[in-house]
């Protein structure tokens, strides 16, 4: 997985399956890994959690803050979901 995340490239996507192959890890360091992808430039893809990545790239100003923080909310509240 280290050596994946390594690897990224700016714009690829890296799918999890499901949320609960993150969701294993404690979520401070499930948010690690997301902050690590994401620093690389890429995206993290899960089925049935929303992905507001696109609209927020193109939004200016206070919509791209809102929608960037609705996505880490979003993301943060399925991780919390898939441990309960």
């Amino acid at each position: 997985l280290l050596r994946m995340i390594g690897d990224l490239q700016p714009g690829e996507v890296v799918i999890a399956e499901k949320i609960d192959r993150i969701s294993r890890l404690p979520l401070p360091e499930a948010e690690r890994l997301v902050a690590s992808i994401q620093a690389k430039g890429a995206r993290l893809a899960v089925p049935g959690v929303v992905d507001l990545s696109d609209l927020a790239a193109e939004a200016q100003g206070v919509a791209k803050i809102v929608l960037e923080a609705v996505q880490i909310m979003l993301f943060r509240l399925a991780l919390q979901m898939a441990r309960d």
